[in-house]
């Protein structure tokens, strides 16, 4: 059963998304698991506000595009109406891997939306 509700605006740097029919720890395990399934592992916090990575900072700074390096904040929060919402925020700009490297962290971030919006 899909949860997801609407999409709140989103942008280059912040997707925000609401969810309904779903408890917010239930709908934080299903994050942690989309996260987990795509390689990304938890660099810091609780679930519920918690930062995910994937792929190595330093190696990318070396090596630039030829190492992929993705880092997000989640945020969910209990809304009044009895919805979810749900705050992914960019935290790094892909710029230490060039122009290529901005455009994967751009095109990583349309994947993690449409993955999202499917839960």
């Amino acid at each position: 059963m899909a949860y997801f509700k609407k999409d709140e605006g989103s942008s280059k740097d912040l997707i925000a998304l609401r969810y309904q029919g779903i408890t917010k720890e239930n709908l934080d395990r299903e994050i942690e698991d989309f996260f987990f399934r795509r390689g990304y592992k938890q660099a810091e916090g609780v679930l519920g506000n918690v930062t995910y990575e994937k792929g190595d900072r330093t190696m990318r700074i070396l090596f630039g595009a030829f190492i992929k390096y993705f880092k997000y904040k989640i945020m969910t929060d209990e809304l009044r109406d009895g919805e979810i919402g749900l705050r992914v925020i960019r935290t790094t700009s892909g710029f230490s891997g060039g122009l290529i490297g901005r455009d994967q962290v751009t095109q990583e971030m349309i994947v993690i939306k449409a993955g999202l919006q499917a839960i």
